[in-house]
């Protein structure tokens, strides 16, 4: 066998390995890449997704918020011994509870500004009681102008908060549409 046959094979056969060994990374980088721009997309769809979800929560909220705002001028003006306190407090009582439920489905802000509105509610109807019975009706008036105040401020957070999040749904939205449409 001639020298220079042996060494030409070993240079062609390291050569397609190499060649090979070269296509398998340049393939696998384009795997992984596709890969990562593939959980991108999903997450970014996801997010999507959950804006419309926090959009409607936030609303709700603000609506829940008025409503009480309603039911607490409605049970100041209610005598002590008016059949409909109960009635009014069960009512209160309900919508305190689907305002927590739908603060926990937007996010950790809206949360932490809405966790502490229950107990807060529960002491109101409490000390309302209190006060009605005592005859303080100064104190009354101060003490539900409190709680008022309160539930506008969270109808007002609430409404920012839904706008803010609605002009960030139509940024990412658009984003994604153009995204999308460079695609095709």
């Amino acid at each position: 066998m001639q020298p220079w046959l042996s060494e030409s094979l070993i240079s062609e056969n390291l050569i397609s390995g190499m060649i090979g060994v070269l296509g398998a990374i340049i393939g696998g980088a384009f795997t992984l890449f596709a890969t990562w721009w593939t959980l991108k997309k999903q997450k970014e769809l996801r997010e999507l997704d959950s804006f419309s979800e926090q959009v409607s929560n936030l609303l709700e909220i603000n609506i829940l918020s008025s409503t009480l705002f309603l039911k607490f001028s409605e049970l100041s003006l209610l005598d002590v011994n008016d059949n409909q306190i109960g009635e009014v407090e069960r009512e209160i009582n309900t919508l305190v509870t689907k305002m927590y439920v739908c603060s926990s489905k937007v996010d950790h802000k809206t949360f932490e500004k809405i966790h502490e509105i229950p107990s807060i509610i529960y002491d109101a109807l409490y000390n309302i009681n209190a006060l009605k019975l005592q005859g303080e009706a100064g104190y009354l008036y101060e003490f539900t102008e409190r709680i008022k105040n309160r539930l506008m401020e969270t109808a007002e957070f609430s409404n920012k908060h839904r706008e803010a999040l609605a002009d960030t749904y139509n940024e990412q939205s658009k984003k994604t549409k153009r995204r999308f449409i460079f695609l095709k």
